[in-house]
């Protein structure tokens, strides 16, 4: 399991209220996503999540060093629905290829007269 490079922080405020905050870290893309955006998250490897969480003990210059793009046999790259987008669609469909959505909601084949 790999998981992507996050900071997290919980702010307080001025009036002693609390924000849990968070930062997704990214990095130059790898060639499997390149074609869709020059940016992805950094993902770090298990062996690596101590070095990565340890900011006492571990000079930042280590710590930076592992964020870089993820192996290309990582990803898998399909065109989903573009219901995506909309905060108000909430469906595993939305992640499926779009090939297995079109197939899942079209409508019964009726058959053609011979």
């Amino acid at each position: 399991m790999i998981d992507e490079a996050c900071l997290c922080h919980i702010w307080t405020g001025p009036n002693g209220e609390e924000l849990d905050t968070a930062a997704i870290v990214t990095t130059d893309t790898n060639r499997t996503l390149s074609a869709i955006h020059p940016r992805m998250p950094a993902f770090i490897a298990p062996a690596d999540f101590d070095r990565w969480l340890d900011c006492d003990a571990v000079p930042a210059e280590e710590a930076a060093a592992l964020i870089k793009p993820a192996d290309e046999a990582l990803l898998e790259v399909y065109p989903i629905s573009p219901a995506v987008n909309r905060v108000a669609n909430d469906s595993e469909v939305l992640i499926a290829p779009l090939s297995a959505q079109t197939e899942q909601s079209a409508p019964p084949q009726q058959p053609k007269p011979i």
